[in-house]
């Protein structure tokens, strides 16, 4: 991957370079970052759709016998309504990234950069440096954040109500189809944990650090924390795809029966 897409962000300095094959094909840094927060928000859409679809149809499917089910059910579909509208908004405030592309911005940014910082490689051609200060980025960042803890939020209320639902209607459905719908929003609630930690989090530690110039603070296990998990997110998301498919847990299952049937094995060979 990073042979094709490579990019690189520097703190204090709220700037990007791309390397690999597509930094020399098209070096518009600007479109690879607008790009990735699109598809972001595409993801963070596309998950919570899903978990809205479920609790729906469980809904649609179940008997809702108590009132308290019922008004959490109504909260997470008007919430789920207004975060896709927003989602849309978010989308197109970040598309206002593309008024600050010019080269007049970046010569006059680099400026203010370099008699700040005096770090040189702030001049390098391929390096391109945003002013979190334009209205324009503000604008993007108040609204992406506000969307994604919004989500958060949402999609959290989305699992909770499915599980308050399964509980409720739990004498109308076996025990394998209950089990089912638990272990996936629990999986749901997972996948978004590992989201927060892994992308959310980091970003908004750094976006601290750019706005308040918490320098002295982003070293040792902050500076770690925030460069191992923005570079490692990948790895998490696929170790628990991975860990939790129906064939690994059946493979630990074997193992774990051999092994006790191993030390019983040993344990009556002592007794003996």
């Amino acid at each position: 991957m990073s042979t094709l897409f490579y990019p690189q962000f520097v703190v204090p300095v709220l700037g990007l370079q791309v390397g690999g094959v597509l930094g020399e094909v098209y070096p518009r840094v600007i479109t690879y970052l607008i790009a990735a927060l699109v598809i972001h928000h595409g993801i963070n859409t596309t998950t919570l759709f899903i978990a809205h679809c479920r609790l729906m149809l469980l809904s649609r499917s179940l008997i809702l016998r108590k009132n308290s089910t019922n008004v959490l059910l109504k909260r997470a579909h008007q919430l789920a309504n207004i975060n896709y509208f927003l989602m849309i908004v978010s989308v197109a405030s970040i598309l206002l990234l593309f008024n600050v592309d010019s080269l007049e911005y970046q010569n006059t940014w680099k400026q203010e950069y370099y008699q700040k910082y005096k770090l040189d490689f702030i001049w390098c051609p391929k390096y391109y440096v945003l002013d979190p200060t334009v209205w324009e980025f503000v604008v993007m960042m108040g609204v992406a954040c506000s969307v994604t803890v919004l989500f958060a939020f949402v999609f959290v209320l989305c699992s909770i109500t499915t599980i308050a639902i399964v509980q409720s209607a739990k004498d109308t459905m076996s025990v394998q189809t209950m089990r089912y719908h638990m272990q996936v929003v629990i999986s749901f609630l997972i996948s978004c944990g590992i989201q927060a930690f892994f992308v959310v989090l980091p970003v908004f530690h750094m976006l601290l650090c750019v706005y308040f110039e918490f320098v002295k603070n982003y070293t040792g296990g902050l500076l770690f924390y925030s460069v191992f998990t923005q570079a490692h997110q990948g790895t998490a998301f696929t170790l628990f795809y991975v860990l939790s498919h129906r064939k690994t847990k059946k493979t630990w299952r074997k193992f774990a029966r051999v092994a006790r049937k191993i030390k019983t094995d040993r344990l009556f060979k002592r007794s003996i």
